[in-house]
């Protein structure tokens, strides 16, 4: 049976750089449900495009995206867990 991904995004899900077309940066936390401890190497990436990153060790992420995505969804997958689609939210 799939494991559950929990995201903890930062207290700063969205910052806006400023309102010239300039990339947002997302960042955030993936952690497994059971144990509360970071998941490497998990796929964050914007759903619709071919923007996205892994985690590092600690389960730590950071994406930049175009303001038009500012609303979109991030795809979290992971071997071994169940993928979960989180949407952004300003």
């Amino acid at each position: 049976m799939k494991k559950t991904l929990i995201l903890f995004l930062m207290a700063s899900l969205l910052v806006p750089v400023s309102m010239f077309s300039q990339n947002i940066q997302v960042k955030g936390r993936i952690m497994d449900e059971t144990t509360s401890q970071g998941l490497p190497n998990v796929s964050v990436t914007l759903v619709g495009s071919n923007q996205g990153t892994n985690t590092d060790q600690a389960g730590n992420f950071s994406l930049l995206i175009p303001p038009a995505s500012s609303k979109g969804q991030l795809k979290i997958s992971s071997v071994g867990y169940a993928d979960q689609t989180i949407a952004l939210t300003k």
